[in-house]
């Protein structure tokens, strides 16, 4: 019968290890998820905020330059010349551990809230040892 106790007792911390296991993941797929779509939607809106004022800069040099094209080639060829100087500066290697650090950052921090909010071994302990003193 004790042997008995015990192995439920050790299913039971399986099982409590398991569903705490399925929360934290759960927990943080939902964490990145919300951060991946605000992200989009940040930058779908700055996308737009830049298109329609570098259309209006393009717009004021064509009045200012008299020209119905002049402008849009001026500012094509600022982005244009923006885009070759951060290519040459970051190559495709440190951008890709900047992109790592980062989502491992976030799963990191995820992780060291968990522990900050109580040490989850101590509660699965704990919740064994009350299981056991209600048998």
């Amino acid at each position: 019968m004790a042997i008995d106790k015990i192995l439920e007792n050790v299913l039971r911390y399986i099982e409590s290890r398991f569903e705490l296991f399925k929360l934290e993941i759960e927990e943080s797929v939902s964490i990145a998820l919300v951060r991946l779509i605000q992200g989009l939607i940040i930058g779908i809106l700055g996308v737009f905020v830049l298109l329609f004022f570098s259309w209006g800069v393009a717009n004021a040099l064509n009045v200012w330059l008299n020209s119905t094209f002049v402008g849009y080639f001026l500012v094509g060829g600022i982005y244009l010349i923006l885009m070759l100087a951060i290519l040459s500066r970051s190559g495709e290697e440190k951008l890709k551990q900047k992109i790592e650090g980062k989502v491992s950052g976030m799963f990191d921090k995820q992780k060291k809230k968990i522990d900050t909010e109580g040490n989850t071994e101590a509660m699965l302990e704990n919740d064994v040892y009350r299981n056991n003193s209600e048998i």
